[in-house]
């Protein structure tokens, strides 16, 4: 552990010890072989303070200079190997959201969960996501989602442009079945009254039509 504490970072091109401690730690060596003459000659306690919290600041600044570089080049490493994803809304896509179980290995278990319909685009690589009509949106990256191919149901959002126009529709075939029912209505009504006066010495009995049929005129 002491000697990965006092090797330099790749990334920071500073050891541990000298981003948390201001300076290096004496090892036995350096106490045999005598430190340098000029290490740490400071005429009060204020002035190696200060000497420290310098040393300290310009040693984070420079390290934040060299982990700005290292991540531009684990950037361009990544993206070497990345394929850019192409959804538009409406289309039905796969959500990676994988699960841990107990007693169960992962390579058995589904990391993919739906399908789920994407509702809106957050630009530049955020979608919303929407599993029915009436579940709750959420935000996903578009590194967690995969195109889904198998038949899905119809899109709700599609539907929703056109719910006049059905609506309209279904109204007129509701109509139309009424007037029927009440055409159907009256004839059987009379063709009962006819059946009834063919017997002699019995009462005609009064049928009409129903009250619920009253107000409609086909």
């Amino acid at each position: 552990m002491a000697a990965y504490r006092a090797s330099p970072h790749e990334a920071t091109g500073f050891s541990p010890n000298r981003l948390f401690l201001g300076r290096e730690v004496w090892l036995p060596l350096d106490l045999v072989m005598g430190l340098p003459s000029n290490e740490f000659q400071c005429a009060s306690i204020d002035d190696f303070v200060q000497r420290s919290q310098e040393q300290m600041a310009s040693a984070y600044a420079t390290a934040r200079e060299h982990l700005g570089v290292a991540a531009e080049r684990r950037k361009r490493t990544y993206d070497i190997r990345l394929r850019q994803q192409q959804f538009t809304v409406g289309d039905w896509v796969w959500y990676w959201y994988p699960r841990r179980y107990p007693s169960k290995s992962p390579k058995w278990q589904k990391g993919y969960t739906g399908p789920y319909l994407v509702v809106r685009k957050i630009e530049p690589v955020n979608f919303v996501l929407q599993k029915s009509p009436r579940s709750k949106p959420f935000v996903v990256h578009v590194n967690k989602l995969k195109k889904y191919f198998s038949p899905t149901s119809l899109s709700w959002l599609n539907a929703e442009e056109g719910v006049e126009d059905e609506t309209s529709v279904a109204n007129d075939c509701v109509l139309h079945d009424v007037c029927d029912t009440a055409e159907s209505s009256s004839s059987m009504i009379h063709d009962a009254h006819l059946q009834t006066e063919s017997f002699d010495g019995v009462s005609a009995r009064r049928r009409r039509r129903p009250q619920y049929l009253s107000d409609y005129v086909c």
